[in-house]
């Protein structure tokens, strides 16, 4: 019996399927499309997906990009499982901050060892060198620093230290203008709240410390100055992101005092301005 002649093949043959694997990676590459320039290669890719499916066109581009978003991909999410997490063990470096309204000294902190992880990251004790140029003692809420003063001082005597450098102002004694009833030393301070909330300056939590390591408090003389707003009072409110710069006073009947430092103590740190080098006496001019 002889068979049938096949049937003659049609005008155009229709375009072979691409494998299934080779449409999902072009469903990928088509979204991918949307993620970059102002979406327009995802709206042209629907557009080539359209026509594949009417048989009128491949998807071979669409598949090839969709390859390569596909490994971009997966390559971030290994990079983000080893690189995002941080190691819990090692704890951030204490830092200070620096700012040239006040006083000399560059930041040098001295931080306290933690006994605990769970302790606060910023360290207890905060120092900067009196001496040195553009320098804050800058803690968690607060900066702090002790001005240089100019000398010779017509009314006062000016105490100086040296180191490796010129002698910087530190403090005045002997004024004129005060004594005999008032002997005192003048510090001129700044404060900086640092903190996003008002601060409370307080008299108190001034501290000097001389070369023995005898600490001495301030004494109040606010009322009886010319200007009693130039004088730190008791208690005294700063706002936030405020500054306040004036005068502080300690007793100055103490015999051959050489301070070796001024610190600021509040309930969480300790702010300190260290006065180091050979010290020295200008005389007032007046």
């Amino acid at each position: 019996m002889e068979l049938p002649a096949p049937p003659p093949p049609p005008a155009t043959p229709a375009p072979e399927r691409v494998a299934r694997w080779r449409e999902v990676f072009a469903i990928i590459g088509i979204a991918a499309g949307f993620a970059v320039l102002l979406t327009i290669p995802g709206w042209y890719g629907i557009r080539a997906w359209r026509r594949y499916k009417r048989g009128e066109g491949e998807l071979t581009g669409w598949t090839v990009w969709g390859i390569f978003a596909t490994a971009f991909i997966v390559l971030s999410i290994i990079l983000g499982a080893f690189l995002g997490s941080p190691d819990t063990e090692s704890a951030a470096e204490p830092t200070t901050g620096t700012d040239s309204g006040i006083s000399p000294g560059l930041t040098v902190p001295s931080v306290s060892p933690s006994p605990s992880p769970k302790e606060s990251k910023n360290p207890a004790v905060v120092k900067n060198m009196f001496n040195k140029l553009l320098g804050w003692s800058t803690g968690e809420e607060l900066s702090f620093g002790v001005f240089w003063l100019r000398f010779p001082d017509d009314d006062c005597d000016v105490h100086t230290y040296r180191l490796r450098g010129r002698p910087r102002g530190a403090f005045l004694s002997g004024c004129a203008s005060w004594e005999p009833e008032y002997d005192i030393l003048l510090f001129r301070l700044g404060f900086k709240n640092t903190s996003k909330h008002p601060v409370t300056l307080i008299l108190r939590n001034l501290v000097l410390t001389d070369r023995s390591g005898n600490t001495y408090a301030p004494v109040n003389v606010r009322s009886h100055a010319k200007f009693p707003p130039y004088f730190l009072n008791e208690r005294q409110k700063l706002p936030p992101k405020g500054k306040w710069s004036g005068w502080v006073t300690f007793d100055g009947r103490v015999v051959s005092l050489v301070p070796a430092s001024l610190s600021y103590i509040d309930s969480e740190q300790t702010l300190v301005q260290v006065f180091a080098g050979k010290p020295n006496v200008v005389q007032a001019s007046g």
